[in-house]
């Protein structure tokens, strides 16, 4: 509860926020079953990756007003939900689940990612029993052999 744990940047992150920060774990491949410790990411390594993915370089201010004027219905409801961001995510990623919102509800956009996350991407580690994979490439998802790493 309180926390968001998924795959960003072909990792797996925890992240939590209090009301002063951001605080977050990032997990390593996995070695015998267990997350390994990850590679220690330096302090400005991480701040690029968040602020990539959640773009926090874009002033809220601006986009709120441009979306209120463009959407009477945002404009109602923009004061219960501040804070709202577009994410920076991988182009293909993006796609693909968007295709996967036609005619569903989240809980079910969400099954659908991770089955296929499962089924064509790589493993990357376990957390209190659940499996977490990368999303899958192209190639995986056309069955093309992986390059070797």
């Amino acid at each position: 509860p309180g926390a968001w744990t998924g795959v960003l940047g072909g990792r797996v992150w925890t992240l939590r926020q209090d009301p002063d920060r951001l605080w977050y774990t990032v997990y390593g491949e996995e070695e015998d079953g267990r997350p390994t410790k990850a590679a220690k990411l330096d302090g400005a390594e991480t701040d690029q990756i968040l602020r990539d993915y959640f773009q926090l370089d874009v002033g809220l201010p601006a986009l709120y007003c441009a979306w209120g004027a463009a959407d009477p219905l945002f404009r109602k409801v923009a004061d219960d939900f501040p804070g709202v961001r577009v994410l920076r995510q991988d182009p293909v990623e993006c796609l693909l689940s968007f295709i996967c919102t036609s005619n569903n509800h989240i809980s079910r956009i969400t099954a659908m990612i991770e089955r296929l996350c499962q089924a064509f991407g790589r493993r990357l580690c376990r957390l209190d029993a659940r499996p977490f994979h990368a999303f899958p490439s192209l190639s995986a998802l056309a069955g093309l052999p992986s390059p070797r790493r």
